[in-house]
């Protein structure tokens, strides 16, 4: 099969293009050995190699000088294989190799998605890890706080002592802030852009092409439901962080007061705000549960199908919380947050 290798007349006339279409053409003339004629296998071997180095489905004016030369290579490599073959075969080959191309998409694009999947489930469970741990009855934070308070409102506490224990519950919660609740609001960020990854390859990925392939199909509808499910949960999950920070930053409203007010807790506290705020805060807390619930009873099994059991690829150091049975307890449908609802 003999490979002309003129430049058409209607070809752009640019300088850099000429330079890009010389180049191109030595490179095709070192691939080829400089042989004037190829076989058909040849030829076709050579026409998917031209077709990496540019994209077909891109207007000329959207190409590089580089890849309208190699588009315009692959026109003529195509151009001589329908000569040889015949436009009708030539059609079916081009038709075969696009299926197979695409199968080859979604092996990648699945793989790809699973091991997302897999990080996403671990960022959730670090998130859950976190939240558990301010729920905890012998979380520090809470009972440092509890303490002080007592000793801030106690009628034997003078003004002064009153106004220091308050700028040191004030100093604690800050470093809490940074603690857990920068934690938790990264990690909220952390999984939208994880989450938006894994929506945008899932929905790039030619399940089409396979749909009377019954394995894949599952897939595609497995898949899709847990994205679902999870960018559900993510959006549900806000509210139970929001909550607790909420809760934070309404252990500051006292001291704020009595710092205001010198010290002098005679002046009367601002126990309306305080209840409102604590009542918004418990509402968040309450539709978090609520939520997760219903949401736990769908996803789990889907993502236990999907990903595997999460002891088999998640590894959670020992000693950090006793997450292992929480977490357990999370997939039957149970939730941290109830042990606000237990007291506080």
């Amino acid at each position: 099969m003999t490979i002309k290798q003129d430049t058409p007349a209607n070809v752009d006339g640019d300088e850099q293009f000429q330079l890009a279409l010389l180049k191109v053409m030595e490179e095709f003339n070192v691939l080829t050995a400089g042989k004037p004629q190829m076989s058909i296998r040849e030829t076709i071997d050579m026409r998917e190699y031209v077709k990496k180095k540019t994209d077909l489905e891109k207007p000329d004016e959207q190409l590089t000088h580089t890849q309208k030369a190699w588009k315009l290579l692959y026109g003529g490599l195509s151009t001589e294989l329908a000569k040889s073959m015949g436009k009708d075969e030539l059609e079916k080959l081009d038709k075969l190799r696009c299926q197979l191309e695409q199968r080859d998409a979604i092996q990648q694009n699945v793989e790809q998605l699973f091991q997302l999947g897999r990080q996403i489930e671990e960022y959730l469970l670090i998130q859950y890890t976190y939240l558990n741990v301010h729920f905890e009855s012998d979380n520090k934070y809470i009972m440092n706080e509890k303490i002080l308070s007592e000793i801030m409102l106690a009628e034997s506490t003078t003004n002064q002592r009153r106004v220091e224990t308050a700028k040191s519950i004030l100093d604690m919660i800050d470093k809490y802030k940074v603690l857990m609740l920068k934690r938790l609001f990264d990690g909220q960020e952390k999984l939208y852009g994880l989450l938006t990854e894994f929506s945008s390859i899932y929905k790039q990925t030619p399940f089409a092409v396979a749909d009377n392939d019954e394995g894949i199909s599952k897939i595609k509808t497995l898949y899709g439901e847990w994205l679902s499910l999870t960018e559900e949960l993510h959006k549900e999950r806000l509210k139970g962080i929001t909550g607790v920070r909420n809760l934070v930053e309404l252990d500051a409203l006292i001291p704020e007061h009595i710092i205001k007010n010198n010290g002098d807790k005679t002046v009367n506290l601002p126990s309306e705000e305080f209840a409102q705020k604590c009542a918004a805060a418990t509402i968040l807390l309450q539709e978090g549960s609520s939520k997760e619930k219903e949401i736990a009873k769908k996803r789990t099994p889907i993502s236990i199908e999907v990903f595997g059991e999460p002891d088999s690829y998640i590894k959670v150091q020992q000693g950090n919380t006793q997450q292992g049975s929480e977490e357990s307890g999370s997939r039957k449908g149970k939730s941290f947050f109830s042990r606000f609802f237990k007291g506080r």
